[in-house]
């Protein structure tokens, strides 16, 4: 984060008009050549407190989560600490990688009670003063090592974005059959081993 001013020592070709200046820059509709930049994102967070970042644990297929928040902040070039980068109602593009394998079968994620696909799709959530969203909720109904994803339009022409931590989602159970057993009428112990 902080502050760079631009400028032009030698231009070519020579712009127009000859005399005057002839290089402007802007921020906006304000004639600058500061540049303030400011470190800014989303976290993913288990804490509307402390807006740690959450170190989100293996997860088990079919299964919500616990709670989690998103926090929008951005530096503050003053005191150097993180402030609310957003409030209000805002529209929180959700997605999700396949990590391992790195392929998903399509429509298996829900966040904030809204089926996510893996490209992004839209939620609308209320931040408070301090940049956290409400507490939300994810399920993924399929198994693999995969990641959360989000960003916001902040402005045409700036946007914030994080990602979660890689975490595992482990399958719910596993079920083993036989169709030799489905010939055995007692369909128990005594109908033999399964092959």
């Amino acid at each position: 984060a902080g502050t760079v001013t631009v400028g032009a020592i030698d231009v070519a070709p020579d712009p127009q008009p000859a005399s005057g200046d002839k290089v402007k820059s802007y921020n906006g509709a304000t004639q600058t050549c500061d540049i303030v930049f400011a470190d800014a994102g989303l976290i993913f967070t288990a804490d509307n407190t402390t807006g740690a970042e959450a170190t989100i644990p293996t997860q088990t297929s079919g299964k919500a989560s616990g709670n989690y928040y998103l926090r929008a902040v951005k530096t503050d070039n003053t005191s150097g600490t993180c402030t609310a980068a957003v409030d209000g109602s805002r529209t929180v593009a959700f997605s999700y990688a396949c990590i391992d394998p790195n392929a998903c079968i399509a429509d298996k994620m829900t966040i904030a009670n809204t089926a996510v696909a893996s490209t992004g799709t839209n939620v609308t959530l209320n931040f408070d003063a301090n940049g956290y969203s409400p507490a939300f909720t994810f399920r993924f109904d399929d198994a693999g090592k995969i990641n959360l994803r989000a960003a916001i339009a902040v402005a045409a022409d700036d946007t914030h974005a994080g990602n979660s931590n890689s975490f595992v989602v482990k399958p719910a159970g596993l079920c083993v059959y036989s169709t030799a057993l489905s010939t055995c009428a007692a369909a128990d112990a005594t109908c033999g081993t399964a092959k």
